[in-house]
């Protein structure tokens, strides 16, 4: 013998009309079937977060030849470090925006889209410090996109750690 199935809201419904009104009113629908659980979402685990670091970010091909920053000249280590703190307050900045507004209308739109490219060019600034040949540098990033620019820096900075996987100088 089956046990009987959980009925939906409406077939009650219909079945305590029936009860108090008799069967002046439509007969129940079929019961619903249950919808299935949703599946439980793994929150990452410590040996995830250890493998993604252990993995740092790829160089994206044909990357222009970057200079660890503590190989950079102390001068040109200065104006990176500037950079760096600069970019540091556009992000910041750029999170504020997004964690504040909430629904974004067009001049928020316009405004969160302004400080991003603020920060793209502050990255620019700071990779062209980095740069071993500025023309080279220049060149790659008028010849990819967005996403390849990203992807530069994202390496760059992993891999330009003290201690980390080589820089693309060697």
């Amino acid at each position: 013998m089956s046990s009987p199935q959980p009925l939906s809201s409406e077939a009650i419904y219909a079945e305590l009309a029936n009860q108090r009104y008799g069967a002046q009113t439509a007969p129940a629908p079929e019961p619903a079937q249950p919808a299935p659980a949703p599946e439980p979402v793994a929150e990452p685990s410590v040996i995830d977060a250890i493998a993604e670091d252990a993995a740092p970010p790829k160089w994206p091909a044909d990357a222009p030849t970057l200079w660890p920053y503590l190989k950079l000249p102390f001068r040109a280590r200065a104006a990176f470090f500037t950079k760096y703190t600069e970019l540091r307050k556009a992000q910041t900045v750029v999170d504020e925006l997004k964690v504040t507004r909430g629904e974004f209308g067009t001049a928020v739109s316009t405004e969160l889209a302004g400080r991003i490219f603020e920060a793209y060019a502050v990255m620019d600034e700071l990779l062209e410090i980095a740069a071993v040949d500025k023309r080279d540098y220049r060149a790659w990033v008028m010849d990819h996109s967005d996403e390849d620019f990203t992807a530069l820096y994202a390496a760059y900075m992993a891999r330009s750690q003290p201690g980390e996987a080589s820089s693309s100088a060697g």
